[in-house]
């Protein structure tokens, strides 16, 4: 399990998930232009005072049902993301989710893992490029109002060869969910069904990803969240709790940071990773 483990986390690239709000809100009641009010395209951006609340999929596991408005780029990046696993290290630096906004309902999502690296702690050491992930992600609800959302997002895994990239071809469907339960609280809720080649194995294997996230709002800049992740094999369960901030420094640019606990044998003992969302 734990040679397919390290992809399993890197599908799920670890800012807290934001309550959907009406986009229109606080605006002047007159007649908007016709690509505000039929949402835009990729082709024709939506205003950005008609742009929807900030929402990204990381730092916690649970992604966000919110997609980026149509026309518009946002990119989560991972600057670093370190991993323990009783003597084994991880360490995966600049991860980099780019995304850009095709329809108001839908977003592309291609997920680069730049340099990865493990150490056994005997001397043996790989390293290299990570597998390419390119997903789409497909609102049904929320997006621009009601207290509930949710999306499905189906992805393809692009191996990229070798020990760290791996040779074969994976992939699945991502179904998050997210709800309001008070003014400064929000939950997320997630379901994965994933097929992953388990080296180890030398086989295809389907794992299942179960988490719950419950973002708090300290601040009008500062949030915080709790979150359980769960991955199920046929062999193992790997059971995380994750412990994060966020901090929106400057408008449409939010910094995380936060760490990463096995509360299973199965799972890595411990992880820090350290990133940022900037939207365009």
């Amino acid at each position: 399990m734990y040679a397919a483990l390290p992809v399993a986390l890197a599908l799920l690239a670890p800012v807290q998930e934001s309550p959907p709000l009406d986009s229109t809100a606080g605006l002047e009641d007159t007649e908007p232009p016709p690509v505000a009010r039929d949402g835009g395209s990729l082709f024709r951006p939506v205003p950005r005072d008609r742009m929807r609340q900030f929402s990204a999929d990381r730092p916690d596991v649970t992604e966000s049902p919110i997609t980026v408005d149509a026309g518009h780029f946002q990119f989560e990046v991972g600057l670093a993301d370190w991993t323990r696993e009783r003597q084994d290290d991880g360490l995966t630096l600049a991860q980099v989710n780019a995304k850009v906004g095709l329809t108001p309902s839908t977003d592309l999502q291609i997920v680069l893992n730049a340099l990865s690296i493990s150490d056994d702690g005997t001397g043996s050491r790989d390293e290299g490029l990570g597998p390419t992930l390119v997903r789409l992600k497909w609102n049904q609800w929320g997006n621009d109002e009601g207290d509930t959302a949710l999306a499905v997002m189906p992805f393809v895994l692009i191996p990229s060869g070798g020990d760290v990239g791996g040779e074969e071809w994976g992939g699945g469907l991502i179904v998050p969910f997210s709800t309001v339960v008070t003014e400064t609280v929000s939950l997320g809720l997630m379901a994965e069904f994933d097929v992953l080649y388990d080296q180890a194995a030398e086989e295809h294997r389907g794992f299942f990803v179960h988490t719950a996230s419950f973002g708090f709002a300290l601040s009008e800049r500062w949030g915080t969240f709790v979150e359980g992740v769960g991955i199920a094999s046929e062999e193992d369960y790997v059971g995380l709790l994750n412990v994060g901030v966020t901090v929106e420094v400057a408008r449409d640019f939010v910094l995380d940071g936060g760490v990463r606990a096995g509360v299973t044998d199965a799972a890595p003992d411990l992880g820090v990773f350290l990133g940022f969302t900037a939207r365009y």
